[in-house]
């Protein structure tokens, strides 16, 4: 699948402080990581398998992202996360379908297709984060529909 990439509308650098602020053990800006965008990690990019998504690094990590088939078009996301501070700038951590991954966060529906040729996806204030301490009010997330008809 051709990939192309637009900037996401993400605050890196307000991400930065805040992550070195609350979690000094991940260590991303304390060592020189520099926080990668949404976009560059592959999220909500199509897919049908996981061999479809990019394998990212993220926090000086190499991370494999899955492919969450029960939606339209699939979609690239990162597993197992437990709070906002785990996903790149400009995704966040929600539940979904008894996992915890990193999906596109969003202002509108335009922030959330420029990988999704043909797969629209919606943004949705419509989601659960994985846990209640997650992520701060009022975000929205980049869904596409659901594959089952």
């Amino acid at each position: 699948m051709s990939r192309s990439r637009r900037p996401h509308l993400g605050r890196p650098a307000l991400f930065c402080i805040a992550l070195a602020g609350a979690t000094a053990a991940l260590g991303a800006c304390q060592y020189g990581f520099t926080p990668i965008l949404a976009d560059d990690a592959g999220i909500g990019e199509l897919c049908e398998t996981n061999d479809d998504c990019p394998k990212s690094t993220v926090f000086g990590q190499k991370v494999q992202l899955i492919c969450l088939t029960n939606f339209s078009g699939g979609y690239c996301a990162i597993a197992d996360c437990t709070t906002g501070l785990q996903c790149p700038s400009g995704s966040i951590c929600i539940a979904h379908d008894s996992k915890n991954v990193c999906v596109r966060s969003c202002e509108s529906d335009d922030d959330c297709n420029a990988n999704r040729a043909n797969h629209e996806a919606r943004c949705t204030p419509d989601f659960q984060y994985a846990h209640e301490s997650a992520g701060p009010e009022g975000f929205a997330a980049c869904l596409p529909p659901s594959s089952e008809k």
